[in-house]
């Protein structure tokens, strides 16, 4: 806000993140929308406290790990006085909204995710209803609602939601960290990868992530383009999967598994690449922005929506 041509700061605010742990802890380790998010709030002097449903260790059923998790966060939330709750996640908001109801403050819901599409893919069918019905209902229940992308945006419009309480505030990629640069030829001689063109995944090693495909298909790269390899960085539930089928499809001097990365150091490995790719169906993935952000090509899903990135930015297949 500018008064008499001054800045003014925003008044500083307590912020309640909800959020819920992953059973397969690996999946912590990447950063997440709210990496960016929450670290902007807290540069503007806001505070924000976090909150974690961790699902319990025993039983390992998820169906009761979780709601053994939500009885342990009780204790955190009835002891913290925040002004707002923010939560990005089915589980989460559910919780939040609740919480939020109980302590009489505003409820955010960043809607960041296709919850119905990814809990599809990831754990087939059981309880997709449900999941469909919350993330129709948890939107209109929120004070306020943050799309990460068009598509979310239209969602919730379509779900009921007042346009007074709809925010569009997409993904992006820090340009301090993610920049157009010189190849590092000494990266790829440590791979052996010296000479070669280089496609590269940066993510998570998900069922959900198409992994497969991608190997799949470095069959007919390879045909085609014999110098060509194909970079996996990261690291997940179907690493030893797509090891085996790289090694059953001989593309084992093709493909090769960097594993995790610090954060740090993805500039570094994007750079060193010629072609990126990412292809879950989610145009609002970090790794998408953080590519464009170093001058890459881009490679995604030919998906049955609306892109909603800038005309041209990727090649859509």
């Amino acid at each position: 806000m500018a008064a008499e041509g001054r800045y003014v700061p925003p008044i500083p605010m307590k912020i309640c993140r909800v959020s819920v742990a992953p059973i397969t802890r690996i999946f912590e380790k990447f950063p997440q929308r709210d990496f960016h998010l929450f670290s902007r709030l807290e540069k503007l002097g806001h505070q924000v406290l976090q909150v974690k449903i961790s699902p319990s260790s025993r039983p390992r059923s998820p169906y009761l790990s979780y709601p053994m998790g939500v009885l342990q966060a009780i204790p955190q939330l009835k002891s913290i006085e925040p002004d707002l709750i923010v939560a990005d996640s089915i589980e989460a908001g559910v919780v939040a909204s609740i919480a939020a109801l109980a302590k009489r403050i505003p409820f955010v819901f960043d809607f960041r995710d296709n919850y119905s599409f990814l809990r599809r893919r990831d754990y087939g069918y059981r309880n997709l209803g449900t999941v469909r019905l919350l993330e129709r209902l948890l939107p209109r229940l929120a004070d306020q609602v943050i799309a990460v992308d068009d598509l979310r945006r239209r969602f919730c419009l379509e779900a009921g939601v007042k346009t007074d309480r709809l925010r569009l505030i997409s993904n992006g990629a820090d340009s301090d960290l993610f920049r157009p640069g010189v190849k590092d030829l000494g990266l790829l001689a440590e791979w052996g990868l010296a000479g070669r063109r280089v496609i590269l995944y940066s993510g998570k090693v998900n069922r959900s992530f198409d992994l497969q495909n991608v190997i799949e298909a470095m069959q007919e790269v390879v045909r085609r383009h014999p110098d060509a390899s194909l970079v996996v960085v990261g690291d997940g539930t179907v690493l030893h999967h797509l090891q085996d089928l790289s090694a059953s499809l001989d593309l084992a001097k093709h493909v090769v598994f960097a594993g995790y990365r610090p954060y740090a150091e993805i500039p570094r490995l994007i750079l060193a690449s010629d072609i990126c790719v990412y292809p879950l169906r989610s145009v609002a993935a970090l790794s998408i922005f953080e590519y464009m952000a170093c001058g890459k090509p881009v490679i995604v899903p030919n998906a049955d929506y609306d892109l909603s990135l800038p005309e041209g930015c990727c090649l859509a297949v």
